[in-house]
């Protein structure tokens, strides 16, 4: 598990009004909390934070925050990461103490490769669960857990107690949970098309004969309209 240096600086003043000033100078507002110590605020740069959470494996990558205070440095995961909702500007970081002799629970990405044989036949392939939650030290985190569906038939199932992780690393997600199958492709049958449309034609037909009954109408009334009229035209003997 790879360690990142990224320079920090811890901050007395809080509140919004800080917080827009330091996002309008490059810095983002961050803290950082965990193993029952007090938390403390903090500012980081932008870019550099940028250039952690811009790695594939950003939220399980260990953050050296090296903090202008003390020269201190404090060993951490990224926990969370808030965005504008319209601008996607970033708007502050929540960093999680951590240490390298105590386990912790992490959630691990589940990444398909190969081309699977069912798919092949035209089968498809449905990618249900994206993560795992595992138990175990920073270090041992894995970057990614990569499940190889080459072999996959149609009708095969992955399952999370198929997965095999190094040694010290424990799933806790529940083992019967379905990660990924490969499933029949959807097949319309000749005899349903047939009915589908035998279904839909009666209310064709029967749209265009209503409205040829409505027109016959019509021209009934029309021309009993004419006879009525030729009929107070006529002279009287």
């Amino acid at each position: 598990m790879q360690q990142i240096l990224l320079d920090a600086k811890v901050r007395n003043e809080t509140g919004t009004g800080i917080s827009r000033r330091l996002r309008r100078q490059g810095r983002v507002p961050a803290i950082v909390y965990g193993r029952k110590e007090n938390p403390l605020t903090l500012e980081v740069m932008e870019k550099e934070f940028a250039k952690v959470v811009g790695l594939a494996t950003g939220q399980n990558v260990i953050i050296s925050l090296n903090l202008d205070k003390d020269g201190s440095e404090i060993l951490a995961l990224v926990k969370d990461v808030q965005y504008h909702p319209v601008t996607d500007k970033l708007l502050h970081v929540d960093f999680y103490r951590i240490s390298l002799r105590d386990k912790i629970t992490v959630s691990v990405a589940v990444v398909v490769t190969g081309e699977s044989l069912g798919v092949k036949k035209g089968g498809i392939l449905e990618h249900i669960l994206w993560q795992v939650e595992v138990e175990c030290l920073p270090t041992q985190i894995p970057d990614r857990i990569e499940v190889d569906i080459t072999a996959l038939n149609i009708g095969d199932t992955v399952h999370v107690k198929d997965l095999k992780l190094g040694e010290g690393i424990n799933i806790l997600t529940e083992g019967e949970q379905t990660i990924l199958s490969v499933v029949p492709p959807t097949v319309v049958k000749e005899g349903e098309e047939v009915a589908e449309e035998k279904a839909a034609e009666p209310e064709r037909i029967g749209g265009k004969e209503k409205e040829e009954s409505v027109e016959e109408g019509k021209a009934s009334k029309s021309e009993e309209r004419k006879e009525e009229g030729s009929e107070k035209k006529a002279p009287k003997k």
